[in-house]
């Protein structure tokens, strides 16, 4: 918890999320004051950084999958690293 300092908080709600009910925009200390013109502003960057950041979710409910399977890194760096055993194990062999 901090102690002693004052940060100037905003609170949106999210609309049509699931998972989330709001979110936090903590301004700059060197911000300059908020008039109604600039609340305009604040409220559409604040928007634009929700959709930017949105959870896609598909049909189901279950988030898309990126960067396809992870079993072909995983059998790749286990093939390499059984061979890096099998080649030291040959050189105990042969040279001991």
């Amino acid at each position: 918890m901090l102690k002693g300092i004052q940060k100037n908080a905003i609170w949106m709600r999210t609309a049509g999320n699931r998972y989330f009910e709001g979110a936090y925009f903590i301004l700059r200390a060197d911000a300059p004051d908020v008039s109604s013109t600039r609340q305009n502003e604040m409220i559409r960057e604040a928007n634009r950084i929700l959709s930017e950041n949105r959870v896609l979710h598909s049909k189901k409910g279950t988030p898309p999958r990126r960067g396809g399977s992870r079993a072909v890194p995983f059998l790749g760096g286990a093939l390499f690293g059984a061979l890096s055993v099998l080649v030291c194990w040959i050189f105990v062999l042969l040279f001991a």
